[in-house]
């Protein structure tokens, strides 16, 4: 820290700006941890729809990754894991209330 003696009004900013720097880098990588948790579930679940399937339709790629809670997610990978096809795992109810009806109305 810079020399501020004699400046308390200085020193009381520079200590208010250095606690307002760590609060940002530790805001910042609570968000860059959540991220990368959420992109590391999407990538698996794709994965396992590609292992299980072959096929991915890009719809439903695009879709999954407009998903942005872990449990929704979690939820979605066992589902898939029951699914008999592609269309199966689309038209599942637990997957049209877990995305929020993300994946499109029913096919029947």
């Amino acid at each position: 820290m810079p020399k501020t003696s004699g400046f308390p009004h200085l020193e009381n900013l520079l200590k208010q700006s250095e606690k307002g720097i760590q609060q940002g880098l530790q805001q910042g990588l609570h968000q860059g941890l959540q991220q990368g948790k959420l992109s590391a579930s999407k990538d698996a679940l794709v994965d396992l729809l590609t292992e299980l399937f072959n096929v991915v339709p890009l719809d439903l790629i695009q879709t999954i990754d407009q998903i942005d809670n872990l449990f929704t997610l979690k939820a979605l990978r066992k589902s898939a894991l029951k699914a008999l096809s592609i269309e199966s795992f689309k038209n599942d109810d637990s997957i049209i209330t877990f995305s929020g009806g993300l994946f499109g109305p029913r096919v029947s």
